[in-house]
């Protein structure tokens, strides 16, 4: 019956593949083809600079870790430095994230909820249009380090789970490492609160304790300090100390925050629900834990296995809701859902098992989990709704080409400018397309170009998709941009020495996001025009594409 649970483990498995299959297929057929012009452009600039052997931080500014970047780096070494193949790599991991929600809550809760979970997540990673964002890899790898702690405070030890959930802890590290920092630390409180509850006194507490701990922080230690290692090996640590701790840490919530969407703005767009919804589950987490602690107390001195699927339904409340908690406050400064998509992801196996508890709770608990699931069916369904709408009005979707393609034999499948061949198969907006195309067809294959704004004294984003596009290295450590960084005097004067050192004869100026205005610090001007009177005054406009300038500087009499 699709009411109970898989018999077997096989038959989850098989179950699981067929979701992964269902979802990748799903994801790929509604992805958008059209290139992100700032995160993913990060990315793809960043793994190009990496393949061409420059190090995060040493070489090029970054506020995230290198893993990413490596690891899109390693995909073109062996598949080709095309923007496809970071595409194929991110929508393979948003699968997975699907399956593994999907195998999460099918071994706590009924298949329905199990299935309708997968639906939930796919809905939601199908209308993140962030592609090589790195949150995706940090959310799969989150679910698979909860998982393996899970059986720790089940009473089913075995020494392996701890050491491997810290190592995988690490690699989420080495992509973010705030989500790293916090996923370690939530989980190594849950172990702490496995310790505590299974004992009568402290110092059992401690005992209990130390064992899973120490094998957690072992595994941590054991991918992360090599790594580490590594990197000092091959590169100085003060470009990391400025990127991460003089930077990133004192000016991101001042440049960057945004304040939760209000009721009205919710109720236009219920896709805004969607930051509400891991806090929410949060409090039904708790309220549920309350409910029922004594039973809890009971099974956790009772004989191991006695009520083993009700011990299994309380460590997951208990693991997700810490996860889940920890990550929605990683999220509380920039508040949107792409920021706060791990917390979501995790909170949806909570309501999986909430749904399970809710019927036994009382009718409080009934009409609360009902309402959430409601919130948690809308939210999503809106968000993937208008995603598609939107993509299938512009005919960027792969679905659209493939009707194209049917309904004219003779339609190419991927028409791409022969001078842009590292975005084979995907799509730019018309003027940076012919932007990017103008500088490849002009700029030497070896040489360096600056892709800049318009105004540098007030930064929103900035356009990163070109260098890659364009097959072009980046002239400064500074292709990423960021408000209060490359706003800043010491930065701009920076700037300027690499375009003189490098005798940077090609810059590409854009005005699209000048007149953008968030609450927070990214709205105000820095008063400091040092980069904009040196660009002025060296380099002439040759070519006009829309919001898109090239510049080009003459040589040296």
């Amino acid at each position: 019956m699709m009411s109970g649970r898989p018999q077997s483990r096989g038959a989850r498995f098989a179950l699981a593949l067929l979701v992964f299959f269902a979802a990748a297929l799903l994801l790929v057929l509604g992805m958008d083809r059209e290139l992100g012009v700032y995160d993913e452009g990060v990315i793809l600039t960043g793994a190009m600079r990496v393949n061409a052997g420059e190090i995060p931080h040493a070489d090029f500014y970054a506020n995230y870790g290198p893993g990413q970047f490596y690891l899109i780096a390693g995909l073109f070494k062996l598949f080709g430095e095309y923007a496809v193949v970071e595409r194929a790599y991110d929508l393979l991991l948003r699968a997975a994230i699907v399956a593994a929600c999907f195998v999460l809550a099918a071994r706590h809760a009924r298949m329905f909820s199990a299935l309708a979970v997968a639906a939930l997540c796919g809905l939601w990673l199908f209308s993140l249009a962030f592609y090589g964002y790195p949150i995706i890899p940090v959310a799969l790898l989150s679910l698979f380090a909860a998982a393996l702690i899970l059986p720790v405070p089940e009473s089913r030890f075995s020494s392996w789970r701890p050491a491997a959930a810290g190592a995988v802890t690490a690699l989420v590290a080495l992509i973010r490492y705030d989500m790293g920092f916090i996923l370690f630390v939530s989980l190594a409180l849950v172990l702490a609160i496995s310790g505590a509850f299974h004992s009568a006194s402290l110092r059992d507490a401690l005992s209990r304790a130390r064992a899973p701990l120490s094998r957690y922080v072992l595994g941590t230690s054991a991918v992360f300090l090599p790594a580490a290692a590594c990197y000092l090996a091959i590169a100085p640590i003060g470009p990391f100390i400025h990127d991460i701790f003089l930077f990133s840490i004192p000016n991101y919530a001042r440049m960057r925050s945004l304040p939760f969407p209000g009721l009205a703005e919710t109720i236009v767009s219920i896709d805004k629900a969607g930051v509400y919804l891991p806090i929410l589950v949060c409090f039904a987490t708790a309220y549920s834990l309350f409910m029922s602690a004594p039973e809890m107390r009971k099974r956790a001195f009772a004989t191991p296995g006695a009520d083993a699927a009700g011990e299994r339904r309380d460590w997951l409340l208990i693991t997700f809701g810490v996860v889940t908690a920890a990550f929605y406050l990683k999220g509380l400064v920039r508040v949107s859902v792409p920021h706060l998509l791990a917390s979501i992801i995790t909170s949806m196996v909570l309501l999986a098992v909430l749904v399970e508890r809710a019927w036994s709770q009382g009718r409080a608990a009934r009409i609360a989990v009902g309402a959430l699931c409601i919130l948690s069916l809308a939210s999503p369904l809106y968000a993937a709704i208008t995603t598609a709408q939107s993509r299938l009005a512009a005919q960027t979707t792969v679905l659209a080409k493939v009707r194209t393609v049917l309904a004219s034999p003779d339609a190419q499948w991927c028409r791409t400018p022969p001078e842009l061949r590292a975005i084979w198969c995907l799509l730019l907006d018309p003027d940076r397309e012919e932007t990017a195309r103008f500088v490849a067809a002009n700029a030497t294959a070896d040489e360096r170009i600056f892709v800049g704004l318009t105004r540098h004294d007030k930064i929103f984003v900035n356009d990163n998709i070109i260098y890659f596009a364009a097959g072009r290295m980046p002239a400064t450590r500074w292709h990423h941009f960021d408000s209060g960084l490359q706003t800043s005097a010491g930065i701009q004067s920076e700037i300027i020495a690499e375009l003189q050192a490098r005798k940077v004869r090609w810059v590409i100026l854009e005005s699209t996001w000048d007149g953008v205005m968030e609450p927070n610090g990214s709205a105000r001007s820095s008063g400091v025009t040092l980069l904009d009177e040196f660009i002025r005054r060296e380099y002439r406009l040759v070519q006009r594409y829309g919001q898109n300038y090239v510049l080009f500087r003459p040589a040296s009499p």
